[in-house]
């Protein structure tokens, strides 16, 4: 049984992820044949947040682990355990998002700006194809202002190539 916590935001005036609240589960099931159910668009999609769990973790054997495993019959329990308790460990001790719990938002500050700008377009983007984006344009600007060093970011960016050529891309949908 792993605690971990989630977060319900809405669009409000055209803005994403403006107001919202928390809620805490008293346990976390995994149903794996629900995975076989989804396009593989929105599959693709969940991809990119639980690649960046793999990231935030830097784990490089936890990430090529990930990696071999990116359909759904072959996501292992472990990988799964993994994901799930990588976000448990950041939410423990930081519920409201004051500390180590925005590790969390990696990628999503241009990921929700992406998809503010396709609503307004009138255009949908895949919550994770945006994420996708932004982890890349933040793992860039983290080693530019100097919070990531450079052979850190050269191994997160190879991992971030890796996973680019191996995921099966998702499409933007009108």
């Amino acid at each position: 049984k792993i605690k971990t916590s989630y977060k319900s935001y809405s669009i409000f005036l055209g803005l994403k992820n403006y107001i919202g609240s928390f809620a805490f589960p008293d346990a976390v099931y995994v149903y794996r044949d629900f995975l076989h159910t989804l396009p593989k668009n929105e599959f693709v999609s969940g991809m990119s947040e639980c690649f960046k769990h793999c990231l935030i973790a830097h784990n490089k054997v936890f990430a090529e682990e990930f990696l071999s495993s990116t359909t759904p019959p072959d996501i292992s329990d472990h990988v799964l355990t993994k994901l799930i308790e990588t976000k448990a460990n950041l939410v423990r001790n930081d519920a409201n998002d004051q500390k180590v719990r925005n590790f969390l938002n990696f990628g999503h500050n241009l990921a929700h700006a992406i998809e503010s700008l396709f609503l307004k377009l009138r255009l949908v983007v895949l919550h994770g194809e945006a994420v996708w984006i932004g982890i890349l344009y933040d793992l860039f600007l983290a080693k530019n202002s100097g919070m990531l060093g450079p052979d850190v970011f050269k191994e997160m960016k190879a991992l971030w190539s890796l996973m680019d050529q191996r995921r099966p891309k998702a499409v933007l949908q009108q």
